[in-house]
C-alpha cells in the first residue's frame, strides 16, 4: 500500500502544477499499485448499486491538502473545491478502501479540473461527464462505521457535482445537490463546527445562491 499512497501524494502535487494528463497516468498507477485497491469502474458499480447512506466521521489524521490557492479559479463567479488530497498514513480498519476513495476523489478534481481548462467543447464535455459519475459515485458510497472521510470533502462532492449541472445546464440536478449542501451546512453551523470546514465560505455562497436564484425564478 505504501507506494500506492506514495503514487497518490505523487498525483496530487501534478494536480497542483496542473499537469492532469501525467496526474491521471499517476493514479492509474496507484489503483494498481496494491491489488486490494478498486478500479474506477469497479468502485462506480459497487458504489452506485447502493442505497446506503454516508456517515461523517473526522478524517484529519489521515488526510491533508496544500495551502496553495488556483489563482484561475480565484475569479470565478462559482466556487469549487479545488484541493487534491495527500494521505500520510492509512486508518488500522478499511485502509484499502479508504485509499481507494481518495484515489477516486483526485481522479474526479482532476477531470474537474480539466474540464474547466479545455477549450475543446468535447474535451470539456466529456471531462465534466467523467468528473461527475466519480463524485457520484463516492456520494453514493456506502460508510461503514469504520470508514472515515472529513466532512469538508463530502461537501467538495456535493458542491463540485452541483457546480457540474449547471454547467451542464441541468438545473434541477443542481438545486437538489444545493439544498443537500445547504442542509449540511446549517447543521454545521449549529454544532458550532464552521471553522472546521475548509471552503465553508465558498460552499455556503454557492448553496444560497442556488436557492434563492430558484426561488426568484
Amino acid at each position: 500500500m505504501q507506494s500506492a499512497i506514495y503514487l497518490n501524494n505523487r498525483a496530487s502535487s501534478l494536480i497542483e502544477k496542473n499537469c492532469f494528463e501525467k496526474a491521471i497516468e499517476t493514479l492509474n498507477q496507484a489503483l494498481h499499485a496494491g491489488q486490494k485497491v478498486q478500479t474506477k469502474d469497479e468502485w462506480s458499480s459497487s458504489s452506485l448499486s447502493s442505497s446506503s447512506k454516508f456517515s461523517r466521521r473526522p478524517s484529519g489524521k489521515y488526510l491533508s491538502t496544500s495551502n496553495k490557492r488556483r489563482k484561475e479559479l480565484d475569479n470565478q463567479e462559482v466556487f469549487m473545491y479545488s484541493r487534491p488530497l495527500y494521505v500520510s498514513h492509512l486508518p488500522q480498519t478499511e485502509g484499502n478502501r479508504f485509499l481507494s476513495w481518495v484515489i477516486i476523489f483526485n481522479f474526479a478534481l482532476c477531470h474537474h479540473l480539466m474540464a474547466l481548462r479545455a477549450a475543446d467543447y468535447k474535451d470539456k464535455h466529456e471531462n465534466l461527464l467523467e468528473a461527475l459519475k466519480l463524485y457520484e459515485a463516492l456520494v453514493a458510497l456506502p460508510m461503514e462505521d469504520t470508514f472515515q472521510i472529513e466532512t469538508t470533502y463530502f461537501m467538495a462532492m456535493i458542491n463540485n457535482s452541483a457546480q457540474i449541472y449547471q454547467m451542464l445546464h441541468r438545473p434541477r440536478q443542481a438545486k437538489q445537490h444545493s439544498d443537500q449542501m445547504l442542509s449540511l451546512l446549517m447543521a454545521t453551523i449549529q454544532e458550532g463546527k464552521a471553522d472546521t470546514v475548509d471552503g465553508f465560505d465558498g460552499f455556503l455562497l454557492n448553496a444560497t445562491q442556488r436557492s434563492l436564484g430558484a426561488v426568484a425564478a
